[in-house]
């Protein structure tokens, strides 16, 4: 296996352990695909946010209108390991690299195919969806739970339409 700037290629012995048996992507590297986006995520608490909302001015939250950014933003929950839940119901109008750019904010970018779908418009937005795809049997983010926060020791994902729940990061610390 050698790296080439950001891109990673794989020897035939590299790629045989990524695929099993029936060629589906393992879960230790879906595992490692979704914890790599979380841990270069640019926003991982509501100061983080409010921030970025203050000095970036060519945000990827600008693609929403002021009332459904408000709203996503008052949805999102936030413990020790980032994003937990938040809202997709601001996201449904917006295009899939719409999307993308907003949820790659928190390191959710893989949640993408777990939105509403939408028409793919190029091989960019097909690359996404595949990408977001390969982790899309793993019990990772919940579709339709948010992440309840009651006590320092009662913290899980419960129902609730249009969110999404990790249940990795919705935990007691």
């Amino acid at each position: 296996m050698a790296a080439v700037g950001s891109l990673l290629l794989l020897s035939d012995a590299g790629a045989s352990q990524i695929e099993n048996a029936e060629g589906a992507m393992s879960d230790q590297v879906s595992i490692a695909l979704r914890e790599a986006s979380r841990s270069v995520a640019p926003l991982k608490s509501l100061a983080d946010v409010d921030l970025h909302l203050k000095d970036a001015p060519a945000t990827p939250l600008l693609a929403l209108s002021e009332d459904q950014r408000r709203r996503f933003v008052k949805s999102l929950v936030f413990t020790d390991k980032g994003l937990a839940s938040y809202s997709w119901l601001s996201l449904t109008e917006l295009s899939i690299v719409d999307r993308y750019r907003i949820l790659a904010l928190f390191g959710a970018q893989n949640d993408l195919t777990k939105l509403p779908h939408m028409p793919v418009k190029s091989e960019a937005e097909e690359s996404m969806i595949f990408l977001a795809s390969l982790q899309d049997e793993l019990p990772m983010t919940q579709r339709n739970s948010v992440c309840w926060v009651r006590e320092p020791n009662v913290v899980r994902c419960e129902y609730e339409y249009g969110a999404n729940c990790d249940p990795n990061a919705c935990r007691p610390r």
